[in-house]
């Protein structure tokens, strides 16, 4: 196997090596390549031997002498994640609408994909060839979807009557070296309670290789025709986790010198419990799957809103656009905050989340057609702030609308809000 060179950086080791865009990188110190994680695993040496295949059909050796660190100034082709062939019953994408972008509706299970950007896997495909690579390649952290270690659970979870133990699984890589984040995704009547607490004790038996343990609610969209009948988690069932979860959390601080076990904060907002402080979620490892996130949201607009204006110098006004779940805590301290400022008019607009339906309450996932629609009878005033994350790399909604389709239809300026840099578009309007 080969990697198609797709473009050689100016002045960088492969130009002056004369490497071309267009040629084929077939191997690195004898290893063949099959993608960009084999290229940077056998990159990384001071003595290197590169063979290329040039357009011409002709095979060539170079040597590189470099620092460890050291890139040739390749861009090479990107990897295509492989297709899960899980039938989980509460998969998301089974849940979309139809006549969304044809990419949303694919479903991924791939290992590289978990190793470089945190997706979650369920390890069901993972073949020996796979798992040699991930502990000779040490391919660390990976993100797990457990949901539950009792075998006949996971399978009715999954939709598959044969599994690999997902235990033997854990145990493997664990002692390889490898660092794992796991998520139960908590199904009411399915794998909570007892076999909940099951799952949590047996994988706190892989401590420190699972370093984490995240329990998340299923989310459970309007668009469930055809599929297993699941019941949503309710604000008492919420409650129960909240205490149940609490007292493991606090064990495991004491046994582990970390909580281990976290809830989402879709649980807590759920139950209409407070957020717990900071230090609960430790380094945060969990963050991009809902857990923390809204506490390090407050905690980055506590320490910015102390060099907010007492006052502007022109009148004002911004609506902040916002999902049902984030609403009561947005209204408490962040719009309760800026109306202290003078001459700044504040509206929280709470959108209900129509196009999917369901419990479906998260602001990253309201459509530009969920804005509209809560505007149908009244526009919004003055500039329109969208949440963090409800937008795409493109700068699209899940249903394919813009900021500038919302512009023309609304007549009000809307301002996307990078993820990155939640308070940006905000702290603009008086900047």
């Amino acid at each position: 196997m080969a990697l198609r060179i797709r473009d050689v950086l100016p002045g960088s080791l492969a130009e002056r090596a004369r490497i071309r865009p267009g040629e084929y990188l077939v191997e690195i110190n004898g290893q063949p390549l099959e993608d960009i994680i084999d290229y940077q695993f056998y990159l990384h040496d001071e003595s290197i031997q590169v063979v290329v295949h040039g357009k011409a059909g002709k095979k060539r050796t170079i040597s590189f002498k470099k620092a460890v660190d050291d890139d040739l100034g390749l861009e090479l082709p990107e990897m295509h994640p492989r297709r899960c062939h899980n039938r989980c019953i509460f998969c998301f994408v089974d849940q979309l609408p139809p006549g969304m972008r044809r990419g949303l509706y694919f479903k991924d299970e791939d290992y590289r994909f978990s190793f470089l950007h945190g997706n979650y896997i369920t390890l069901t495909d993972l073949g020996e060839r796979d798992i040699e690579r991930i502990l000779g390649q040490r391919l660390s952290p990976l993100f797990i979807s457990v949901h539950s270690t009792n075998q006949s659970v996971r399978k009715r979870l999954l939709g598959r009557q044969k599994l690999p133990s997902i235990i033997k699984l854990i145990s493997r890589l664990a002692l390889g070296g490898i660092q794992l984040h796991c998520q139960l995704v908590v199904c009411p009547g399915i794998n909570d309670d007892q076999i909940l607490r099951r799952s949590i004790e047996d994988l706190q038996e892989f401590f420190p290789a699972v370093q984490t343990v995240a329990i998340v609610p299923v989310g459970l969209t309007g668009h469930r025709q055809g599929l297993p009948g699941i019941q949503p988690m309710d604000s008492h069932q919420a409650r129960d986790l909240v205490q149940t979860v609490g007292i493991w959390h606090r064990i495991f601080r004491e046994r582990f010198g970390r909580g281990f076990v976290y809830l989402a904060d879709e649980i807590f907002l759920m139950a209409g419990k407070e957020l717990p402080p900071e230090d609960y979620y430790d380094d945060y490892a969990q963050i991009e799957n809902g857990v923390g996130m809204v506490r390090h949201f407050l905690n980055q607009f506590a320490s910015r809103q102390e060099s907010y204006p007492v006052r502007l110098k022109s009148p004002k006004v911004i609506t902040l656009i916002t999902g049902l779940g984030s609403a009561p805590f947005l209204r408490e301290v962040v719009v309760k905050r800026l109306e202290e400022i003078e001459n700044l008019i504040v509206h929280l607009a709470v959108v209900p989340n129509r196009y999917l339906g369901g419990a479906i309450s998260v602001s990253g996932l309201l459509t530009g057609s969920d804005i509209l629609e809560s505007f149908q009878d009244n526009s919004p005033q003055g500039t329109v702030i969208l949440p963090p994350s409800c937008l795409n790399d493109e700068g699209l909604f899940l249903d394919d609308l813009s900021p500038a389709d919302l512009e023309r239809e609304l007549g009000v300026e809307v301002k996307s809000t990078p993820r990155e840099q939640p308070f940006q578009s905000l702290e603009e309007v008086w900047s």
